[in-house]
């Protein structure tokens, strides 16, 4: 049985050695073109190109042997140390992008975090705001008509009946235009007229020391003429002091006082100051008062129902 002869370290240290020479030597030359280029056009002048580079490996103390040059000059020319990019096409560019991934992988998640920055920003002040808007908006009409219905089982007489149906109307033809302002303002009225309707109060000529219990005023457009009024309270029926709306005939504005002035004739102002000044009281002092469901106080005394606010 023939035995196969082993391979010792010796040997392949060598022939890597060779190798790596070789290698060296095809540096040197593609290195040297022009030294190439002249001595390769033609095979007899392949001996004479070895023979130079034996010659400048020498002068640098480097043995190199004629066979290792002929197998780089060899080398050189099939290529077989050069590298020959792949042609392009869509595998190679598939190639350049996964060896790039690191590179634009980060280009992505910057833009994907700016992007989501951006959106987040334009979502919190406009787009979340406007979807509340747009809610709220949507909302009102079933308010609306949750209000009406209240107003209309607590009012007592069909003009607090109709001016309940009227707002509802308005607040939700606003609401459908997209008016949120204006659906605002109703459900307000009705939230104002449900206050009213639920108010309970005997109305009282003020008799106080130290505060009026009647004014009169003279007209800006008749001087000859003579306005008189009772100043006047609202009491609940425990007794409290109740604050009511009341709108003034002389700027024509509404406010919530707890005090205000009824215009009556000049007989019954006479009447009442007459009793004031007898002992400083007036004994019969209730003039009107105002039942649940009701939007006016109802009057004992002759009065045209116009009030002021200010004396």
């Amino acid at each position: 049985m023939t035995e196969v002869p082993q391979t010792t370290t010796e040997q392949r240290d060598i022939e890597l050695s060779d190798i790596m020479l070789a290698m060296d030597v095809v540096d040197t030359l593609r290195h040297r073109q022009s030294l190439v280029q002249r001595e390769l056009d033609s095979d007899a002048q392949e001996a004479a190109l070895i023979e130079k580079v034996k010659g400048i490996y020498a002068s640098q103390g480097i043995e190199v042997s004629s066979t290792v040059i002929s197998e780089a000059v060899q080398a050189l020319k099939e290529k077989r140390f050069s590298y020959s990019p792949p042609p392009l096409g869509f595998k190679t560019k598939l190639a350049t992008w996964y060896v790039d991934r690191g590179r634009w992988f980060k280009r992505l998640i910057g833009l994907a975090v700016a992007a989501t920055f951006i959106w987040g920003l334009h979502y919190g002040f406009v787009g979340l705001p406007k979807q509340r808007e747009v809610a709220a908006l949507q909302a009102i009409p079933d308010k609306l008509d949750t209000l009406r219905n209240q107003a209309v089982q607590l009012a007592q007489v069909d003009s607090a009946k109709l001016t309940a149906e009227r707002l509802y109307q308005d607040g939700a033809a606003a609401a459908g235009r997209g008016e949120t302002d204006a659906a605002n303002r109703a459900q307000a009225a009705l939230l104002e007229l449900m206050d009213t309707l639920r108010l309970e109060y005997q109305v009282e000529v003020i008799y106080r020391p130290g505060e009026s219990s009647g004014v009169w005023r003279i007209p800006p457009n008749n001087e000859d003429a003579r306005n008189y009024y009772l100043i006047v309270e609202a009491r609940s029926p425990a007794g409290a002091v109740v604050r009511v709306p009341v709108t003034s005939e002389e700027d024509n504005t509404t406010r919530t006082v707890s005090k205000w002035g009824i215009r009556v004739s000049e007989s019954v102002f006479n009447r009442m100051r007459a009793d004031k000044q007898d002992d400083g009281i007036i004994q019969n002092n209730k003039v009107g008062s105002k039942r649940r469901g009701h939007l006016e106080a109802e009057y004992s005394v002759d009065t045209t129902g116009a009030a002021i606010t200010e004396w």
